[in-house]
């Protein structure tokens, strides 16, 4: 990953957790229009990063971390209307 690709999905994660979505038009609105919502998902769907590697290796890492060895992973939307 390039330094310019880190520090965009860090942003983009960093959004994540400020906003608990992730929806590209909160985003917009939370960047005040600087960044467009076309312009938000283009580097996504373009950028050449191993999205499924990131996710396993992501949740392998916390389940390290936490010593989990055992257990249920489940995505939760139930905040969501």
């Amino acid at each position: 990953m390039t330094r310019i690709q880190a520090a965009w999905l860090g942003a983009c994660l960093t959004g994540i957790l400020l906003m608990n979505s992730v929806c590209w038009a909160k985003f917009e609105r939370a960047s005040l229009g600087d960044c467009k919502v076309a312009a938000l998902s283009w580097v996504f769907r373009k950028a050449s990063i191993p999205w499924d590697w990131l996710l396993r290796v992501s949740v392998v890492l916390i389940l390290k971390r936490y010593g989990i060895t055992e257990g249920v992973l489940a995505f939760d939307e139930s905040d969501r209307r």
